[in-house]
């Protein structure tokens, strides 16, 4: 991770202690965290999407300009709209946002292989 970097975190409440998201598509908040300011914001996902949740979360966190996402599970589709925008995916279980952030700072979360 640079030192000027956007993350997309999948949470179930917009803050820093929440417990991460298992879901992409259809978590209940996208949270973006700037690296250089430590600020916390919340971006537009499709939680209530019929379809192509995954596909319009991920459009949603590249027009954010994040370069990193930190969830549970990607979908296929959602990972190569992502990766196809050289957005890198993590995966991230039992931790909360700030613990996410945190691991991987130290390069303790799993890549998410996108083939």
């Amino acid at each position: 991770m640079s030192e000027n970097e956007k993350i997309c975190i999948s949470a179930e409440t917009p803050d820093m202690t929440s417990p991460v998201d298992p879901r992409f598509g259809r978590a209940a908040h996208l949270l973006l965290f700037d690296t250089v300011s430590g600020d916390l914001s919340e971006i537009a996902g499709a939680p209530g999407a019929s379809h192509g949740a995954g596909v319009q979360a991920a459009q949603a966190v590249i027009l954010s300009g994040a370069r990193i996402v930190i969830t549970g599970h990607l979908g296929p589709k959602a990972a190569e709209v992502l990766s196809a925008a050289g957005v890198s995916g993590f995966e991230c279980h039992d931790m909360t946002v700030a613990e996410a952030i945190e691991h991987l700072g130290t390069g303790k979360l799993t890549p998410i292989k996108t083939n």
